[in-house]
């Protein structure tokens, strides 16, 4: 291999190192914000849903007001969010 061949490999072989050492700090961001996700419902709120569904309101509607997953207002009435 000349020296201007082996040159060129050694700064491919540095560029690929600097992206892998950013793609995993970025990965690691990621996996940082996503166990930060706190919840968006306070306990006040969280019985109001329950005094709501016990009214007889959907839960799409429940969700709507509270401007949340349908599937969040279930598991929270199912008791299992905000035990």
């Amino acid at each position: 291999m000349r020296g201007g061949a082996l040159l060129q490999v050694l700064q491919e072989l540095d560029a690929l190192i600097t992206e892998r050492d950013f793609l995993r700090a970025e990965l690691e961001a990621l996996k940082a914000k996503q166990y930060n996700n706190r919840p968006k419902l306070g306990r006040g709120e969280v019985a109001r849903i329950h005094e709501m569904r016990r009214a007889g309101y959907k839960l799409q509607e429940i969700a709507d007001s509270f401007d949340v997953n349908k599937t969040t207002v279930s598991r929270i009435v199912r008791g299992e969010y905000h035990k």
